[in-house]
């Protein structure tokens, strides 16, 4: 027979009422590999009833108070001594206190547990995560971008003439000068200057027009910096954040390590939308560029909430978390890591009803970025924002009778950054001409670096506005995007590295199972601990088995159990991948 102690706040106290009726329910929700465990409101007395009305007073006179759970261990002795519950009393949810009774109801929370990430998280935001110094500093870095008009024809052929015009007055007057200069010295050698004095008044001319001609080189070259400030942007930079820094930040902030075998984390950057307006000059000209100060998500912003936080990177990843050794742990749903934790092995019983997994399949998967209608670059570089994945049967007879049916969504509230891979019509024309009039004027030691100047752009971001609206995720190097960034991060790449283990057709369907519901096991303390987190197992006829539903009387030595193992049922399905362009 199973006994059991229970201690509040470190304080051996009297057990529930109800203690041998405990209901525990284990759910492992989206494909968790964790469970929620929720267990109806337990009742308190006697010396249960004084630790925790008790604790609570003490939030008027310097202690914790009713806003923090009181620390609740549950220990079940039979053969051996095995903690069953490690967690809390939440205060805030179900309390009632009969005081004429001197009983009181409350609920409690598993430790560590994922109702209690979730709940937590919820609270949380990006500027909190800044302010309180939660984010690594090596997490922040600096995004080249430019601001690119899409093309217009009419503007085009204005630059083209105005830039032509521009450089070919620049030469003509400095030719003209040279001419003079010429002219000039032959003058000078006639009657009545005389060698000498004809030698003095060319040198003191020459020198005179080459400074005319410097001081001609320097305005035209100052004119060309002030169109080219107008026809082409200058470079600028946004601060962005590491996903990871984010990621770590958010469990920093709830007093947990973190950690991910998702490398993708490391190289991904998250950019905030821009709110900052650029500052101009009387004449029009760019003064102080508007551009993303802080790094982190802005109010409005998805990603600016803990959960949001949490949220994009799991989707990135088809990922599951859990809370393990004080560490919140992220990898993918199908990985190894949550595997080889597994030590439950499932006893033999008798034959139960199954079902297979036909919900779970559908006519479409559509997994798809956010586009941006203040950058039209979203659209115009729009290949590697949405990808699809049509499911059909390959051979049927009865076209009206076909089953699978339905769109299931993934869609990711972030952008897509477009990389410059070429210059415009407008940066071609500028680096071709002006490219000549730049060694010219270096004759003179004037440098404008014009063709450096545009190349330079290239790798950078671009935007069709300054002030982006949505916010953006990239891959980055060197405060560039790396040429191959849609090879790592686009919708087919996320797809084709974290979600196949869904497909009903791909890795010998291995999407498909058998799913067996109320399963009547036998179970007892340590059973439910290995369970609980860690949904993995071996079922008795040695197949890999996950767990759904784990519902389970403290007192009781039996427990009913949803499950589901991988077995294939049909090969006649095909799929068709579509990734707009």
């Amino acid at each position: 027979m199973i006994t059991i102690k229970v201690s509040i706040n470190g304080s051996t106290v009297t057990a529930p009422v109800e203690w041998e009726d405990i209901q525990i329910l284990s759910t492992f929700d989206n494909g968790a590999v964790q469970a929620n465990i929720t267990v109806e409101e337990l009742t308190f007395v006697l010396s249960a009833y004084d630790a925790i009305t008790e604790y609570i007073k003490s939030g008027l006179d310097g202690g914790n108070g009713i806003f923090e759970g009181i620390p609740l261990q549950i220990l079940a002795y039979n053969d051996s001594t095995t903690s069953i519950f490690d967690g809390y009393i939440d205060l805030t949810e179900g309390l009632v206190i009969d005081t004429a009774s001197r009983k009181l109801t409350a609920r409690i929370k598993k430790r560590n547990g994922l109702n209690s990430l979730e709940e937590r998280v919820q609270g949380i935001t990006a500027r909190q995560l800044l302010d309180e110094g939660h984010i690594p500093p090596d997490s922040f870095a600096s995004l080249d971008y430019t601001v690119v008009q899409p093309f217009d024809p009419l503007q085009t052929a204005i630059t083209s003439v105005l830039i032509y015009t521009l450089v070919k007055d620049g030469i003509d007057q400095i030719e003209n000068l040279t001419d003079k200069t010429a002219t000039t010295s032959g003058f000078a050698s006639s009657p009545p200057f005389g060698a000498v004095g004809a030698a003095v008044f060319t040198a003191l001319t020459i020198i005179a027009q080459i400074a005319f001609i410097v001081a001609t080189a320097l305005a035209v070259a100052n004119l060309i910096n002030s169109v080219l400030a107008v026809l082409i942007p200058p470079k600028r930079e946004h601060k962005v954040v590491k996903l990871s820094g984010l990621l770590k930040a958010v469990a920093s902030k709830l007093g947990y390590a973190f950690n991910t075998s998702e490398r993708i984390f490391d190289k991904l950057y998250y950019l905030a939308s821009n709110i900052n307006v650029d500052q101009a000059t009387t004449t029009g000209l760019l003064k102080k560029a508007g551009t993303v100060k802080d790094g982190i998500p802005n109010t409005a912003d998805y990603g600016y909430s803990g959960t949001e936080i949490l949220e994009l990177a799991k989707n990135l990843c088809a990922g599951r978390y859990s809370v393990i050794d004080n560490t919140i742990e992220l990898h993918n749903e199908n990985s190894d890591f949550y595997k080889r934790l597994s030590t439950y092995k499932a006893p033999s019983v008798l034959a139960t009803p199954t079902r297979y997994n036909t919900d779970e399949v559908f006519a479409n998967f559509l997994l798809a970025f956010s586009t941006d209608p203040a950058d039209l670059f979203t659209l115009q570089d729009f290949k590697g924002t949405s990808y699809q994945v049509s499911t059909s049967p390959i051979a049927t007879t009865n076209a009206d009778a076909v089953t699978i049916k339905g769109l299931e969504e993934l869609r990711i509230p972030v952008a897509l950054a477009s990389r410059r891979t070429e210059l415009n019509f407008i940066e071609d024309i500028v680096s071709d001409i002006l490219g000549v009039f730049d060694g010219f004027l270096g004759i003179f030691g004037i440098e404008i670096n014009v063709q450096d100047l545009i190349l330079r752009r290239l790798g950078a971001m671009q935007v069709s506005s300054n002030n982006h609206t949505v916010p953006k995720l990239l891959i980055l190097n060197n405060s560039k995007i790396p040429s191959n960034h849609r090879d790592i991060l686009s919708a087919k790449a996320i797809y084709e590295k974290s979600y196949t283990f869904k497909s009903f057709v791909a890795n010998g369907a291995y999407g498909q199972k058998r799913i067996f519901s109320n399963v009547r096991v036998p179970f007892g303390q340590n059973d439910f601990n290995s369970l609980i987190d860690n949904n993995y197992f071996i079922d008795a006829e040695g197949r890999e088995a996950r767990a759904t539903r784990i519902e389970w009387n403290i007192a009781g030595s039996e427990a009913v159990l949803d499950y589901y193992v991988r077995e294939p049922y049909t090969f006649n399905l095909k799929e068709e991948k579509f990734e707009p362009s």
